[in-house]
């Protein structure tokens, strides 16, 4: 299917996947929508051999949060994905995906699981912006990156009245200083 919007939308699924786009869905938004599955084991939302998805400004909950497969152009911004069970990621990027944008955006992953997990054979530009990114174990997972590919990510800093990124004199040592 071509150009699936869900905006303002409260999908809730106790016992399967939120939403699950599959092979052939383009150009679809999730836009402002609270997303969330209760059952052990399954998505918030699925994205399986889709292209140019936006999920952007939602609240997604699931086992694993958001699980991307084989998927072409995905862009999350302004949102907050979270992992409810102990292994889950926020964001689960299995092989085979094309260029990820992720912005603006909080990955929380489950206490044995991570706040991203990459897996290997995805291929392009990752590109993490201003995210804040948590897990149990581990915050940021790369598997595997293909040779010739990036990961592009850009830290930026958090504003700090009167004293910026300076370290004080007193903190500048010798082992510092070198």
């Amino acid at each position: 299917s071509v150009s699936n919007t869900l905006a303002d939308c409260d999908i809730s699924n106790p016992n399967g996947y939120g939403i699950g786009l599959w092979a052939g869905a383009r150009h679809n938004a999730v836009i402002r929508s609270t997303v969330t599955s209760g059952a052990s084991g399954l998505y918030g939302i699925w994205l399986g051999n889709v292209s140019s998805t936006t999920v952007d400004g939602c609240y997604i909950q699931g086992s694993t949060a958001v699980y991307i497969s084989g998927s072409t152009g995905t862009v999350i911004g302004g949102s907050v994905l979270v992992a409810i069970n102990t292994t889950g990621s926020a964001l689960w990027l299995a092989g085979g995906s094309v260029n990820l944008t992720l912005t603006t955006s909080t990955f929380q992953g489950g206490p044995q699981g991570a706040g991203i997990f990459m897996d290997e054979g995805n291929s392009g530009a990752i590109v993490l912006t201003s995210n804040t990114v948590a897990g149990g174990r581990w915050g940021v997972s790369i598997d595997y990156i293909n040779s010739g590919d990036a990961v592009e990510v850009k830290i930026g800093q958090g504003a700090k009245p009167g004293m910026g990124g300076h370290l004080l004199g007193a903190k500048v040592t010798k082992d510092v200083s070198q």
